[in-house]
C-alpha cells in the first residue's frame, strides 16, 4: 500500500471516530503534510463514495447520512423569503437536506452541496447567504429547484413530500 493510500485510510478512520469537525489544517499537522494535501486526500476519499461533508468547523462523515439510507431527489418551488420555512419543514421531518439543483438555461445543472440537518445550521446557511449577500440558487430559476435528501426510507420520504405538498412547496 502506497504512503497516500495509507494516510487516506488512516484520515477516514479519524473522521469516522470523530465526535465533532477536524479542521483540515489539524489534520494536515497529524501527518506531516500540507493543507491542500489534507483537501486532495478528501476529494479522492469522496470520489470513492465516502460521505465527507465539509462544514465550516471542518470536515466530518455525518452520521445523519449513515441513519439515513434512503436518498431520493424532490422538486419543488418557492419564494427566497420561504427558504427557512422549506428547510425547517424538511428537518423537522427527520430529513436531511444534502444538496440544491438548479436547471440553468447556459450552464446546465447547477448543484450546490448543503447538508443541512439541523435548526443551527438552516440558520448558519442563512446568515452566510445574507452576510457575504449571496443570491440562492432558486432566485435564477423564478423559485424552482430540485433537493436530495435522505431518510429513513420509502415511507418516510413519502411523508415529507406530503407535508411539502400541504404546504404548497411541491413542484408538479
Amino acid at each position: 500500500m502506497k504512503k497516500g493510500e495509507i494516510r487516506r485510510k488512516k484520515l477516514m478512520e479519524m473522521l469516522t471516530c470523530a465526535e465533532s469537525p477536524i479542521k483540515a489544517t489539524d489534520i494536515s499537522k497529524v501527518f506531516g503534510v500540507s493543507r491542500q494535501i489534507i483537501v486532495g486526500d478528501i476529494a479522492i476519499l469522496r470520489s470513492m463514495g465516502n460521505n465527507i461533508r465539509a462544514t465550516k468547523y471542518g470536515y466530518e462523515v455525518k452520521n445523519a447520512i449513515k441513519a439515513l439510507p434512503y436518498v431520493k431527489k424532490i422538486v419543488v418551488e418557492h419564494t427566497k423569503e420561504q427558504t427557512e420555512e422549506e428547510l425547517t419543514l424538511l428537518v423537522e421531518n427527520g430529513a436531511f437536506v444534502m444538496s440544491v439543483t438548479v436547471e440553468h438555461e447556459i450552464y446546465g445543472q447547477i448543484t450546490g452541496d448543503l447538508n443541512i440537518g439541523t435548526k443551527e445550521e438552516i440558520q448558519d446557511f442563512l446568515a452566510s447567504i445574507e452576510k457575504n449577500e449571496q443570491k440562492l440558487l432558486l432566485e435564477m430559476t423564478g423559485g424552482v429547484h430540485t433537493h436530495t435528501i435522505a431518510c429513513r426510507d420509502e415511507d418516510h420520504f413519502k411523508e415529507i413530500e406530503n407535508k411539502l405538498q400541504e404546504k404548497g412547496f411541491l413542484y408538479f
